[in-house]
């Protein structure tokens, strides 16, 4: 209550008493008390007048204080590269603590709700008294949570001042009980023309009526994460079509120069096996037989060029996934030595691919080696077929597939729990020469091989990895359609 005010209020209350204590008592004639009643009203109603209006400024004080304070929140935080350029990471504990101090709330969390809106799963939480960010994995699901969770699928802004008692939340009294909770703000965040998940705000104490001014800041910070998906998003894609441009120059380079190498080692044999039919000493026989050894070694490498250019000849047929593994783990048990245990997770109910049998066998024999030389001290190697469906919004392949149209692919994952690889370093590991063994322990050609007989097989294929954390490919193969083995 400003000065000014509290003086107006005390001359109005010290002109009520000295009427009411004027009078040695209240029986009085009634003519008296009947002429001093209307001052005594008076006196009152402007009391309660001066407390009201007082109240109204002061709200309106406090209004202005926390729009101003938004505003300025919200500018900081539109300067911020991390936003426009999607370091999400970044973004959201930006976003989380610009919504804290702007709102004056104790919590905020990021939340993404899942695809079939039965589970909200946290993605970043800060805490406003400590000053704390995490990204522990915290999962609400929605047995149990129904009304709440309706009211998240209507995909509009959540202002509960007593989570207690509103009809939306009381389902979430155990966890309000908890975590002192009083008054709730969901804002929806919304990706790619879906809600997303909501940005919550947890008001800590008691009850907390929302004003218009919150529920507007609270959604533009959920616009800015918005922002920061998308162009995260764009980035992805961007740098995903990049390397697709360049795997696809790449190869096209490799297959021109394999075909050209292919007919110079055509007429080094034809010359090699002429030369074999004359008479020769033994020493000649012996140079020409090394010529042939070194005319073969050069042939394997075409078929590997040929391959990374997707211009290998191809036999495609219906196949039985799972059988070809099983017949070659024996080869591969004795291909990763005793150090290394090996197991087969098979569906039994795959479906067959539409592909060539021999360059199948060959690819996995690729996989399980480069699993192999990224477990020198040993490990486990994990070998996975599955079923899986993807378009265009799949995640890490959003530039590879052609379009929006699900398709059906029989999956085939190798897992290591290996050395793993950086980012920049899973980025290169298609191109064709690249390796991290060293020049005499490999050629670099073993995953391009892989990625270019995906390719020509209508297949696509990914790489998961960290460093000390493994390694997973992923190899989408094409389903042989309404065809059986």
């Amino acid at each position: 209550m400003g000065f000014l005010t509290l003086m107006l209020f005390l001359m109005a209350l010290r002109q009520t008493l000295t009427l009411l204590m004027g009078r040695r008592s209240w029986g009085l004639e009634a003519g008296g008390a009947a002429s001093e009643f209307p001052g005594l009203l008076v006196s009152v109603m402007a009391a309660l007048a001066v407390v009201f209006l007082d109240r109204i400024l002061t709200e309106r004080r406090r209004a202005e204080d926390a729009l101003k304070r938004q505003s300025r929140s919200l500018l900081e935080l539109a300067r911020h590269s991390s936003v426009w350029e999607g370091h999400i990471a970044e973004a959201l504990q930006l976003c989380t603590e610009t919504a804290a101090s702007g709102m004056e709330v104790a919590r905020v969390n990021a939340w993404r709700l899942t695809a079939d809106g039965t589970r909200l799963e946290r993605l970043h939480h800060f805490d406003r008294a400590s000053g704390r960010h995490t990204d522990e994995e915290v999962i609400l699901e929605r047995e149990g949570r129904v009304p709440y969770f309706e009211a998240l699928g209507e995909a509009r802004q959540i202002a509960v001042a007593d989570i207690h008692h509103d009809h939306r939340t009381r389902c979430l009294s155990d966890y309000a009980r908890e975590a002192n909770v009083g008054a709730l703000l969901d804002a929806p965040i919304w990706f790619e023309g879906r809600l997303f998940g909501v940005l919550c705000h947890e008001h800590v104490g008691g009850a907390r009526d929302w004003s218009e001014v919150d529920q507007h800041f609270a959604a533009a910070i959920a616009d800015a994460i918005s922002l920061a998906l998308e162009a995260q998003q764009k980035r992805t894609v961007e740098r995903q079509l990049h390397q697709s441009q360049k795997m696809e120059a790449l190869g096209q380079l490799t297959g021109g120069v394999a075909h050209d190498f292919n007919n110079l080692l055509t007429i080094v044999h034809g010359n090699l096996q002429l030369l074999q039919q004359t008479e020769l000493s033994p020493a000649q026989k012996q140079l020409v037989e090394a010529a042939l050894g070194a005319d073969e070694r050069g042939a394997q490498l075409v078929r590997q060029l040929l391959a990374i250019g997707r211009r290998s000849s191809l036999q495609p047929k219906v196949i039985d996934l799972n059988q070809i593994v099983e017949d070659m783990v024996p080869l591969l048990v004795r291909s990763l030595g005793k150090a290394i245990e090996i197991e087969t997770v098979l569906d039994p109910d795959l479906w067959p691919p539409l592909l060539d049998a021999g360059q199948t066998e060959n690819a996995l024999l690729n996989l399980v080696i480069n699993a192999r030389d990224a477990m020198p001290d040993g490990g486990k190697l994990t070998i996975e077929t599955s079923r899986t469906r993807l378009d265009r919004s799949s995640l890490h392949l959003e530039a590879r597939i052609d379009d929006d149209v699900p398709r059906d692919y029989v999956l085939l994952t190798v897992q290591d729990t290996g050395k793993g690889m950086s980012p920049e370093i899973a980025a290169q590991a298609l191109e064709p020469f690249f390796t991290t063994k060293g020049r005499d322990s490999g050629s670099g050609l073993g995953l391009s091989m892989v990625y270019g007989f995906a390719k020509q097989s209508g297949g696509e294929i990914d790489i998961q990895s960290s460093p000390d954390a493994g390694t997973t490919v992923f190899l989408y193969l094409p389903r042989a359609q309404g065809r059986t083995v």
